[in-house]
């Protein structure tokens, strides 16, 4: 293969999901590492009052972009962007726009996706299987590769996934036809049959997106990219870095001040957690290759940790326990001493009650309205009940594709791009993610 910066010279990349977490990663690792890049357009849609010519000036100002605002000041004039409503039957592009994205784009990305787990199925359906139909139905005129971004549990009614496709059970087009004439209270009992032993609408949303690309693609270069629960940076763009409080880090910061004293979890089984920069380093990989295979086969790759490099929760737990009584979090509001797993619900429900009750009757006056507490305290309990899933059964993936794919690349690309989760050590990058959680999210020094 050319060298990266070889590949993406004169290029133009498009990318929904771009102001996102994921997304900000690889339009900044682009920008710094492929300076010929011609352009990249990013989806944005209009969000709180601000439309999306000031959306991107905004983004363009954030941490993500710090390091390369030192050695490409103007960096911002290789961003655009077309204004979208992903969950529109036309995506909400303009004429000129769609236009624009036929004509211009030689590389796409679909990472846009509710990841709210428990999102009402109609609305999960309509963001994350409806909006990859339209988007393959746009005419591209000068694609080279079209890049989906999935979930590595995008199939968790299995143990151990291989980098194929596998049948859901469900067709789309009949769940899709249903869900235009049911209303939504009977979507509602319909789903726990829909879902079966699937966690979640989310995980049932992104398998349906796969057989979506399966069926109707086409001749496009296609690959799908299945990355497990992204996590803070590792390294890049700056160590620690993130933008959200999805999956663990939410826990994280809730224990660090001191509002989670137990978890739903099973000490002995593998967390698969993956930093973003090397998710988006495989992202950046893989359409390069998708460009240079030239095949009408879809690939498929994961992106995860537990293969090659586990952590368990046991060590997970220490790890966390240690660096926050290392790295306290400014004013918090209990002190946390110790963490405690339950891998049963009854047992975690029993024991998270007892110790929250203790913690609510320290801030809790009789004659006060209910503290703000008892609001996060249902709002830890709900997640707990959403994530436990994840943390109490254990899952395997075959990563064959994905470490093929480093070594096809030259020595300097190899290790700028790296995709080997053992170069690192979980102790000492968990120092990194607390750190990063309280700068970047509690923006604690």
């Amino acid at each position: 293969y050319p060298t990266m910066a070889e590949f993406y010279a004169g290029k133009t990349v498009a990318i929904t999901g771009g102001t996102g977490f994921l997304g900000q990663g690889i339009t900044e690792k682009l920008l710094r590492t492929c300076p010929d890049i011609s352009k990249i357009i990013l989806f944005i849609r209009t969000k709180r009052n601000t439309d999306p010519k000031e959306r991107l000036k905004q983004l363009a100002m954030k941490p993500a972009f710090d390091i390369l605002r030192q050695s490409q000041p103007n960096f911002h004039e290789k961003l655009s962007f077309v204004s979208c409503d992903l969950e529109a039957d036309d995506l909400g592009l303009s004429s000129d726009d769609r236009r624009t994205l036929r004509n211009e784009v030689n590389i796409f990305i679909h990472s846009a996706a509710t990841l709210k787990f428990n999102e009402h199925l109609r609305i999960s359906y309509e963001m994350n299987v409806l909006c990859v139909r339209r988007l393959l139905k746009l005419k591209w005129n000068n694609l080279q590769a079209f890049v989906h971004v999935s979930t590595a549990y995008a199939h968790v009614d299995r143990k151990y996934m291989k980098e194929e496709f596998y049948d859901c059970g469900i067709d789309y087009l009949d769940l899709e036809a249903t869900l235009k004439w049911l209303g939504d209270d009977a979507i509602e009992k319909l789903t726990p049959d829909l879902l079966k032993t699937r966690p979640n609408t989310y995980t049932l949303t992104k398998a349906l997106a796969e057989d979506v690309i399966c069926r109707e693609s086409g001749n496009l270069p296609t690959c799908i990219v299945r990355p497990s629960m992204i996590i803070p940076a590792w390294q890049e763009p700056m160590p620690g870095w993130c933008t959200n409080v999805y999956g663990p880090t939410a826990f994280i910061i809730a224990y660090g001040k001191g509002l989670l004293r137990c978890c739903l979890a099973d000490r002995e089984i593998n967390a698969d957690l993956i930093p973003v920069d090397f998710v988006v380093n495989g992202v950046i990989e893989i359409m390069s290759s998708e460009t240079a295979r030239k095949s009408t086969n879809i690939q498929i790759y994961h992106i995860n940790s537990s293969t090659t490099n586990p952590l368990n929760i046991d060590k997970l737990s220490k790890y966390l326990v240690a660096y926050c009584q290392r790295l306290p979090c400014r004013k918090p509001t209990f002190l946390s001493t110790s963490c405690f797993t339950h891998e049963y619900c009854l047992q975690h429900l029993g024991c998270f009650t007892h110790e929250h009750m203790i913690l609510q009757s320290h801030c809790y006056h009789p004659t006060s309205q209910p503290p703000r507490f008892v609001k996060l305290n249902g709002k830890i309990q709900s997640g707990m009940e959403v994530m436990g899933f994840f943390f109490t059964t254990n899952f395997q993936w075959d990563r064959s594709n994905a470490d093929r794919l480093l070594q096809a690349f030259q020595p300097g690309d190899r290790k700028m791009y790296n995709l080997d989760v053992r170069v690192f050590t979980w102790k000492d990058y968990f120092m990194t993610y607390i750190s990063g959680a309280k700068k970047f999210i509690l923006k604690e020094e």
